[in-house]
């Protein structure tokens, strides 16, 4: 198995959630629905905290942020990033039993994508089949070797040529394992659709850095995309 050389600006659809500590005392997969006094936002946004600073543990740990996904002597992707992480999320049984040299649809874990790992599950994500996700990266596929980790050099700013750019996707939810994700000209497509039913965004990068955007301010999301900037930090 080898990994992937494509840029991963990792747009992560978010679902946020309870610190990295709590996972300890919570199931490894997760179905049932919150007490109602807590609100949509407030988990999606704790997931996306939890998940940008997963990220960050894994370059401290591997020196590089993960790859998109990986990929098997021919060539062919394996899975998705949302499971190299899993470790640090807290969830290592899953990563254990989780068959990395096979495909996500496998024999061997096509199980594990019908369940979907507390960190990556949305409660409340309308009409979301078991193994859904709303967190996905967006990938830049590069024509050349990358001499900067998974994302390869870049006119990007910065912070973001060195970092994951991770947003949340309520409208088209993806299995967790699977490794699919999405283009910027996907997310500038979808950024500005009504379809979503949160009037947030969750926006973040695995500094750890975190942004929410309303419906009224999304345009400055396509800006950062079109290398234009325009972010303020919370």
């Amino acid at each position: 198995m080898r990994f992937v050389i494509p840029v991963l600006i990792a747009v992560f659809v978010s679902v946020l959630a309870f610190g990295c500590r709590d996972y300890v005392t919570l199931p490894d997969v997760c179905c049932a629905r919150p007490p109602e006094k807590i609100s949509p936002e407030s988990i999606r946004r704790k997931r996306m905290t939890n998940i940008v600073q997963a990220l960050r543990a894994y370059n401290d740990e591997f020196g590089t942020l993960p790859p998109a996904y990986t990929r098997d002597e021919k060539g062919q992707p394996l899975t998705s990033w949302r499971v190299l992480i899993l470790p640090q999320l807290g969830h290592h049984a899953i990563y254990a039993e989780y068959d990395q040299s096979q495909p996500w649809d496998s024999p061997a874990n096509v199980a594990w994508s019908q369940k979907t790992p507390t960190p990556y599950f949305d409660p409340f994500l309308k009409d979301a089949e078991p193994g859904m996700t709303s967190f996905v990266g967006i990938v830049l596929e590069e024509k050349l070797p990358s001499r900067c980790g998974v994302f390869g050099e870049s006119t990007l700013p910065e912070e973001l040529a060195s970092e994951a750019l991770i947003v949340e996707n309520l409208a088209q939810p993806v299995i967790w394992s699977q490794p699919v994700d999405l283009s910027p000209e996907d997310v500038l497509a979808w950024q500005s659709s009504d379809s979503d039913d949160s009037p947030y965004l969750n926006v973040g990068l695995a500094n750890g850095r975190t942004w929410q955007f309303t419906n009224e301010n999304r345009h400055l999301l396509a800006e950062v995309l079109q290398l234009g900037g325009g972010l303020t930090a919370w």
